[in-house]
């Protein structure tokens, strides 16, 4: 597993840092190479404003954000968007995962667009969403999760860890670091899931 330490000014945007492009890049690279398809299959359930808002070249975005006036195709609370693409058989080869990181930030996501945060989103705010799109992603896809801890999708849901990155912001000592996490899909179901020294 690679694991890889940078220090880099990151924002509130973080796939506009030349650092986090090039982890995606090298991603999409790969999934290109060994899918061979012409138009990969990229989700971003928090997509606000961010580069899978805006058509590219060899690349089709699904994209949802809850603040309706974002440009993407959807504007569905995380796990209601995550369970519509299950129950209508969407397939992503690559899922960018960047949700809210901690309570403040998501609290202040509702409340940017008039909402209420429901009791039960303190608790598991997106587990729904993370076992829903899980199930959208074919083995060999890529799930690149980005948040303050490392846990990622996880075996459980069939993913391998193939890449961490630490991201430490300059500028200010009070910032946390980003984690960023790269996981492969190995497997459709728990007991398929084979630990690599064995």
């Amino acid at each position: 597993m690679k694991h890889e330490w940078i220090r880099t000014h990151i924002t509130a945007y973080p796939f506009d840092n030349p650092h986090v492009k090039r982890i995606i890049n090298e991603s999409i690279r790969e999934l290109s190479s060994a899918t061979k398809r012409n138009n990969l299959r990229v989700c971003d359930p928090f997509a606000n404003a961010s580069f899978t808002t805006k058509p590219k070249q060899g690349l089709h975005f699904y994209t949802n954000d809850l603040n309706p006036d974002m440009p993407t195709l959807f504007h569905m609370e995380a796990n209601d968007f995550g369970e519509m693409c299950k129950e209508t058989n969407m397939k992503f080869e690559l899922l960018l995962w960047d949700p809210p990181y901690n309570l403040t930030q998501l609290k202040r996501q509702y409340e940017g667009i008039g909402k209420d945060l429901e009791q039960w989103q303190c608790r598991n705010p997106f587990g729904r969403a993370k076992d829903a799109l899980a199930d959208c992603i074919p083995l060999g896809g890529h799930v690149i999760c980005f948040g303050f801890g490392s846990r990622g999708f996880g075996n459980i849901r069939g993913f391998k860890t193939l890449a961490i990155y630490n991201i430490e912001p300059t500028g200010t000592e009070y910032r946390y670091n980003i984690q960023i996490i790269v996981e492969k899909k190995t497997a459709m179901k728990l007991e398929d899931f084979k630990l690599e020294e064995e």
